[in-house]
């Protein structure tokens, strides 16, 4: 298969658009052990990922200060079918983003897979909840918070922090799926980024054949834990915004 295929894939990922509820943390592909939330929206389109690139005519992504920002309402969220409503509150409504960003489709919320070998729905949650924002069509900002109903979930978060901190990378094998670093297609790196909140850890996954970055940001909370990812196919963006979007948590690991 082409690289380009599979930089595709690796987007798809990415964007957790593969299959209905699987998306892919920052380590791993298996499948959850359980059906995920499904019937979520979907967005109608997706940017040009197959060459690495956005459909943006020509506008580079994050050109603006990120120092100047505005309110930005997420719009309608995307629920968990039958969740009982707990996770709602618990993922922001409102971002102060940079100019040009602004409301995006959900397209979760999905099944979270692992996190360098640590599952992070160990089991079928009571809620989840995912809101998202865009900067034109090159960047992608989402918030997602999941809650069970014992505390395997937000012990599961807590291990997969403890894990990614040594986390070097991974490859994407031809099909999207995870390998070995240097035994895929692709190699993703991991680098973790320093001045988070407490309560948060923030890591960068780097495509390095193609320069495709996202920013991932994870946090336990009680009864589950809180996911932000930022997600910019050219590159071009640090993660200054995903720190700047963390909200405060309560959460005592």
């Amino acid at each position: 298969m082409e690289i380009a295929a599979t930089v595709a894939s690796t987007a798809l990922r990415w964007f957790g658009l593969v299959g209905v509820a699987v998306v892919v943390g920052a380590c791993g592909t298996t499948s959850p052990p359980a059906p995920g939330p499904d019937g979520t929206p979907v967005p109608g389109a997706l940017p040009d990922a197959a060459e690495g690139t956005a459909a943006s005519g020509g506008r580079s992504p994050s050109a603006a200060d990120p120092t100047t920002t505005s309110p930005v309402d997420a719009g309608e969220p995307g629920q968990m079918p039958g969740g009982d409503g707990t996770a709602l509150g618990l993922v922001p409504e409102v971002l102060e983003l940079p100019p040009d960003w602004s409301a995006a489709p959900p397209d979760g919320p999905h099944y979270r897979t692992e996190v360098c070998g640590v599952q992070l729905d160990p089991q079928q949650p009571v809620d989840a909840v995912q809101r998202r924002w865009a900067y034109l069509d090159a960047e992608y900002l989402e918030s997602e918070v999941h809650l069970f109903a014992d505390d395997r979930g937000r012990q599961a978060a807590a291990a997969a922090l403890e894990a990614v901190a040594s986390c070097p990378g991974y490859g994407v094998a031809e099909d999207g799926s995870e390998t070995a670093l240097g035994a895929g297609e692709l190699d993703v790196t991991v680098t973790q980024v320093p001045g988070a909140p407490d309560g948060w850890a923030v890591w960068s996954e780097t495509t390095e054949e193609t320069g495709m970055v996202r920013h991932v940001a994870l946090s336990p909370v009680d009864g589950g834990w809180h996911w932000m990812s930022h997600v910019d196919l050219l590159g071009r963006a640090g993660p200054e915004v995903i720190l700047a979007s963390l909200p405060g948590t309560g959460s005592e690991d």
